[in-house]
């Protein structure tokens, strides 16, 4: 009897041990942001992917898609979500374009501290987003400082980087380029510099295509140039040199599409 009780006990530690076994799931993580928990069940090399999630839907994807792929311990079996909290169910939601064209036009006012006068403009910028989260571009603008009846066009290279994938995107972004301007009332040769623009903001995105952006950034804008002026009482000739160093703080609203 005692041999009886005690193999029934072997027997019931090495059921509940083997119960208590670590399982494994497969764990897909993609460039977008989201992370898939499931089972893959089918995988063509270097073309799609299938993997059936705990909810037992199977999804699809293609491997450009895909940053890595993993096995990992199951601590619970839930549904699967993005890494923002967003339930998947067939099909992954997504509020950013993956890739492509893109243009946004930024109307903008700012205020510039050396001058304290106040700034209005418009920006247009062109480029293509590489991945969900990296837009790279070009752009162009029209600034007017009010007080100083001075006109600046900046044409500039754009990096924006989107930090999650969701219907309110926080994102930074960078303007780097060069600037010419105009003073009326004064002749100007060269009058122009180096140009940078950091910011920060966030798109509200009614679509993939299409989204309202909200942004403040810190520009600094560098211009030398030489100015002369006509007097035609005594029909003289004034030249000089001038170099601006101008520093504004800049608030835009815009859509991108």
């Amino acid at each position: 009897m005692k041999k009886q009780l005690t193999f029934l006990l072997i027997l019931l530690i090495s059921i509940y041990a083997f119960s208590q076994e670590t399982q494994y799931e497969d764990v897909i993580y993609l460039k977008n942001g989201s992370v898939i928990r499931g089972m893959i069940i089918e995988q063509i090399p270097d073309s799609t992917l299938k993997i059936q999630t705990p909810n037992k839907s199977v999804l699809m994807f293609k491997y450009d898609e895909i940053q890595k792929i993993a096995k990992e311990e199951i601590f619970q079996q839930t549904e699967p979500k993005s890494q923002t909290g967003q339930q998947l169910s067939g099909e992954i939601p997504s509020y950013i374009k993956e890739r492509g064209f893109e243009a946004t036009i930024d109307i903008l006012s700012g205020y510039e501290f050396h001058y304290a006068e106040a700034v209005i403009g418009i920006q247009a910028n062109f480029g293509y987003r590489i991945i969900p989260q990296i837009y790279v571009g070009s752009g162009l603008g029209v600034e007017r400082y009010l007080d100083l009846e001075e006109t600046h066009m900046p044409i500039f290279f754009t990096f924006r980087f989107d930090f999650i994938n969701s219907r309110i995107t926080p994102f930074f972004s960078t303007n780097i380029g060069y600037a010419v301007a105009w003073i009326d009332d004064f002749e100007v040769d060269n009058y122009g510099g180096f140009m940078i623009e950091p910011g920060i903001g966030v798109r509200f995105n009614f679509s993939k295509n299409f989204g309202m952006n909200i942004s403040t950034t810190f520009k600094y804008q560098k211009l030398t140039g030489s100015f002369y002026t006509y007097n035609y009482y005594n029909h003289n000739i004034y030249y000089w040199e001038i170099d601006d160093n101008f520093n504004v703080l800049v608030f835009k609203i815009g859509f991108s599409f």
